[in-house]
């Protein structure tokens, strides 16, 4: 995984939830938002909005319907 940095040499919360929710999503493909949010402790609109962001830029897609689809990860080392 690819980490941002900030003058301090510390990772950026947006890069760690990126990395918790693609771990996540590694694990079980057919883990749903809500499991997401229970696990990690984010509100689910944090989870939304990253998981957006992460189909915006290729990094997962969803394959299939919302109910009976599962994530893909594209590209594993963001």
């Amino acid at each position: 995984m690819c980490w941002k940095v900030n003058r301090n040499g510390q990772k950026k919360e947006t890069e760690i939830i990126d990395s918790q929710i693609i771990k996540l999503m590694n694990q079980n493909p057919q883990i749903t938002q809500v499991e997401i949010c229970e696990i990690t402790g984010f509100r689910k609109s944090t989870i939304t909005n990253h998981i957006r962001k992460l189909k915006e830029t290729h990094i997962i897609e969803r394959i299939g319907s919302d109910r009976k689809g599962y994530w893909n990860i594209l590209e594993p080392n963001k």
